[in-house]
């Protein structure tokens, strides 16, 4: 591997490292006021039928012995909300979704 390469992987699980909690931070954050806003309104959240279709490598490395990789994944759910108490259909989704992750 060229020095230039290297560096770059050590830049961006450097990068990676110090995005990672304020990144997983907010996502929890906007994740729990969207349950919160579902529940005010007494609708509840189902996820099924999750299938990975899709995963590529895009790139991999270590640094000591931890190891990271970035792949990309293409992968199909049904997203169902329904009202809390009747079970009633309020939204269905079936969605293909293609997501990068570390």
């Amino acid at each position: 591997m060229s020095g230039c390469s290297e560096r770059r992987k050590t830049l961006t699980a450097a990068r990676l490292r110090r995005a990672e909690p304020t990144r997983n931070a907010r996502n929890v954050r906007i994740f729990n006021e969207e349950l919160e806003q579902r529940r005010q309104k007494g609708l509840v959240n189902r996820i099924s039928g999750v299938k990975l279709l899709q995963g590529d490598l895009a790139e991999a490395w270590s640094e000591g012995v931890d190891e990271y990789a970035t792949v990309v994944m293409r992968f199909s759910l049904i997203d169902v909300t329904q009202d809390r108490a009747t079970a009633g259909l309020f939204q269905a989704i079936h969605a293909t979704t293609q997501s990068t992750e570390v």
